[in-house]
């Protein structure tokens, strides 16, 4: 298997009459974004954090350009195009999309969107008790607080979202009742 290059960038990985280094047997199963073509050899930067940001940003082990900037972050930092020049994206930026995805899985998992329908219509309706009322709307307050949970995460950029203690915990009553929908 041989490793197809731009410059110090390894694009993918081919067979046959590929110009392109040998890969190693080291490095196959190596994600190509995470190989660099430094001095005449393949390496695995997952530990590097010393990088030179190009300009279609691509974060670069050997700056072949004079104007790309020095930057430090991990191998696998998220770069964005201000409208003026490339950057790292800040870690809010980053976490942002991550902590709504978390928040709104959570609250899949606890009320599917078929049960949160059939939920809103039952109670729409006129079709629930007074009990099932009461953990209907004790869901929506929880469901509000998960939402009021998830932007206060995005505002600290906290990287401890995945915790389950970060987030609230549906109440026992709005969960026997999605349950049942």
């Amino acid at each position: 298997m041989r490793a197809i290059l731009k410059d110090d960038l390894v694009l993918g990985f081919g067979e046959g009459d590929i110009a392109g280094p040998e890969v190693p047997a080291a490095l196959v199963g190596v994600p190509a974004a995470r190989l660099r073509f430094v001095g005449g050899q393949l390496v695995d930067v997952s530990g590097r954090t010393e990088w030179w940001l190009d300009d279609a940003g691509f974060l670069r082990a050997v700056q072949a350009d004079p104007t790309w900037p020095p930057v430090i972050c991990a191998w696998d930092a998220e770069t964005v195009h201000d409208g003026a020049a490339w950057r790292l994206k800040s870690a809010a930026e980053t976490l942002t999309p991550r902590i709504k995805a978390e928040c709104r899985r959570r609250i899949f998992d606890e009320v599917n969107e078929t049960a949160q329908i059939n939920l809103a219509a039952a109670a729409g309706g006129g079709l629930l008790d007074a009990d099932d009322l009461t953990a209907y709307r004790s869901g929506l307050v929880w469901i509000a607080d998960m939402r009021e949970r998830c932007q206060t995460l995005i505002v600290a950029a906290n990287p401890n979202y995945r915790d389950d203690g970060e987030w609230p915990a549906i109440p026992t009553d709005a969960a026997a009742l999605a349950s049942r929908f």
